[in-house]
């Protein structure tokens, strides 16, 4: 029974340790979430019932812009609320003011600038070389290390050996 208590404790903790700015900004960014939802579907409402013709076009549009007016108030002290928030949270404040500064210092570049290819690795003229213990070799495509027994190599997936040698590997097996 201790340890359900311990757990419980624990797990309810973080909750318990809100703030009252931090309730206070959660209950009212709800408020205004549900009241901007309810415009929303206000404005959706009047526009049904102006095209099925309960409504006439003089006074949907007069309501409709009405409702529109009310939405972005409601938008716009939902972005306040949210800014607000974010100049007062400490390391996150500073976080986003330090990529703000790099940003300005780093001059972007130029849209004439080319931009550098990745490097391509040097393909081999000659065939597979052999290692010492006769199981090794090396990609033709891209220089990679490979077993003799390979098909296909593991970093750029070519294939490793000529069609004709596996269909005479093949035909010895039979």
């Amino acid at each position: 029974m201790a340890l359900l208590i311990a757990v419980l404790t624990l797990l309810a903790r973080p909750f318990l340790m809100l703030d009252h700015a931090q309730r206070a900004f959660i209950s009212e960014r709800h408020q205004l979430e549900t009241e901007k939802e309810a415009l929303l579907l206000q404005i959706q409402q009047l526009d049904f019932d102006h095209d099925t013709g309960k409504i006439p076009t003089p006074i949907h549009e007069r309501q409709r812009a009405k409702l529109v007016e009310e939405a972005a108030d409601v938008i716009q002290k939902l972005d306040s609320l949210k800014a607000n928030r974010r100049g007062e949270q400490g390391r996150e404040g500073e976080i986003e003011a330090i990529i703000a500064r790099l940003r300005q210092t780093a001059p972007p570049p130029a849209a004439d600038t080319p931009v550098a290819a990745p490097p391509v690795a040097a393909t081999p003229a000659a065939p597979p070389a052999r290692a010492a213990n006769g199981q090794t070799a090396f990609c033709t495509q891209c220089g990679a290390q490979v077993q003799r027994s390979d098909k296909f190599c593991a970093s750029c997936g070519h294939a490793l050996q000529a069609p004709a040698a596996t269909g005479a590997a093949a035909g010895s097996q039979s």
